[in-house]
């Protein structure tokens, strides 16, 4: 691994912890319209290559942040309408202390604030609301056997308007467990033919062509893939994790939501852990 992907990495956690902290937040009611703002500028200065600016946008969204989260502390009411007033430079100096060493101080500080990255009081649950997910982001659903993802697919769908799901079980049991829409786009993972079900084999370049044209025909979308396990055994991991990548920057510019399902008995621990490090985790069991 180069330097390069190592600060990447860094930088990318630096992001996926400031979007936890958003997604807490907005659960109690607070406007993040400006804490989101600024984590879109790092994510787009982070796949530039620009990461100093990157940090510097990704800890101004956890200042603001921050700020929100002291006035519920306080007593009072987090602002649900229009934007905050930007904090001052100075403020923000003493608070993240920008002017530090960009990549390893940045990720020390944002580890010692355990307190900010906990899910707030009562919202445990929350990951079963469709209000959780937020459009172009992508998350990784850790469960023990695939149910969840479906659970979850479905109910987002109801705020989104198409939706492709590409799964390794027969779509019809699907349809019928879950009572999917009938316009969702439904793809069985296999190498086999059928003549019931649409089917895409578990090639890696014919699944990047179909999901990135669903994505560029369809807005306000949301894609489940299951079946990781199943990619990883005929492709390897490391172009499976590339593939990975590629969606997920894909995604981080458009409107839509990938969800990813993966059963957490089948990964080796490693393979896991670099997901987790790729994509926003949720452990479902």
């Amino acid at each position: 691994m180069t330097d390069d992907d190592v600060k990447y990495d860094q930088v990318n956690n630096i992001i996926r912890r400031s979007h936890a902290l958003i997604l807490n937040i907005k659960l109690l009611g607070a406007d993040t319209t400006q804490a989101k703002d600024l984590l879109n500028t790092a994510k787009s200065a982070l796949e530039k290559g620009d990461y100093d600016k990157a940090i510097d946008f990704a800890k101004k969204s956890m200042v603001e942040v921050m700020e929100l989260k002291k006035s519920i502390k306080t007593g009072e009411k987090p602002p649900t309408t229009g934007k905050r007033k930007s904090t001052a430079p100075t403020k923000l100096k003493e608070e993240i202390a920008i002017e530090h060493s960009p990549v390893d101080s940045a990720v020390a500080e944002i580890k010692t604030d355990t307190t900010a990255a906990e899910a707030p009081e009562g919202a445990r649950g929350s990951i079963e609301s469709p209000e959780y997910y937020e459009n172009g982001f992508s998350y990784l659903i850790e469960e023990s056997r695939a149910d969840f993802c479906f659970i979850i697919f479905s109910k987002i769908l109801s705020k989104n308007n198409k939706g492709l799901c590409i799964c390794r079980i027969n779509p019809a049991i699907i349809r019928r467990k879950y009572e999917f829409r009938e316009d969702i786009t439904m793809l069985w993972l296999t190498d086999r033919e059928s003549s019931k079900e649409a089917t895409i084999s578990p090639s890696l370049e014919s699944m990047i062509y179909v999901v990135e044209e669903f994505i560029d025909k369809n807005e306000n979308a949301i894609i489940l893939l299951d079946g990781i396990e199943y990619l990883i055994s005929n492709n390897g991991f490391n172009p499976v994790l590339r593939f990975i990548r590629r969606l997920i920057d894909k995604i981080s510019e458009t409107s839509t939501i990938l969800l990813i399902g993966v059963s957490s008995k089948a990964m080796n621990e490693q393979e896991l852990k670099l997901l987790e490090r790729e994509l926003n985790p949720i452990i479902y069991n």
